[in-house]
């Protein structure tokens, strides 16, 4: 019986992400908005930050987690900035915190949604990784070549403004 509900869990979990999914993209396709390079490194930054959370809580992290935090609380507040200001240029300042707190619970599910689908092993030993390469040194060239380089780093969903000239 446990492993039936644990199914029935990830089937709602799966339909919950998939329409926060398709909302936030329509939204971001409907804006025609781009990413330039600041944007661009301040989104992959969010994403990479829903990925440590989701892991920190999944593979029992939280020190990792809360260490990340604590070391790089300035860029992450920094490029916190950088985000919410490219959502309120985008789509207004109530729109756009409104927008941003979309894409945040987007990248959460969507990061759950990950972590449930690789072995917890593999998953778990993955991001401990991630946790000591970023927590080795810290600094905001390690953080950005780390978010730009991560698997899910794209799926903020916001086009470069590259790619839609080149449209």
């Amino acid at each position: 019986m446990p492993a039936k509900t644990n199914v029935s869990r990830i089937a709602v979990v799966a339909v919950l992400a998939g329409s926060a999914l398709l909302s936030s993209m329509a939204d971001v396709q409907a804006a025609n908005i781009c990413a330039t390079t600041r944007d661009r490194a301040a989104l992959e930054v969010r994403v990479l930050q829903s990925e440590l959370m989701v892991a920190a809580l999944t593979c029992r992290q939280k020190a990792d987690y809360n260490a990340f935090v604590t070391r790089y609380k300035p860029q992450l507040k920094s490029f916190g900035r950088d985000l919410r200001a490219f959502y309120d240029q985008a789509f207004g300042q109530h729109s756009g915190e409104r927008q941003m707190n979309k894409l945040v619970t987007r990248l959460a599910n969507g990061a759950s949604q990950r972590s449930l689908s690789v072995a917890p092993v593999d998953y778990c030993a993955e991001t401990a990784q991630r946790f000591q390469t970023l927590l080795g040194k810290p600094n905001t060239e390690r953080l950005l070549q780390i978010a730009s380089t991560a698997p899910a780093a794209q799926s903020h969903g916001v086009p470069t403004c590259r790619e839609v000239a080149n449209k």
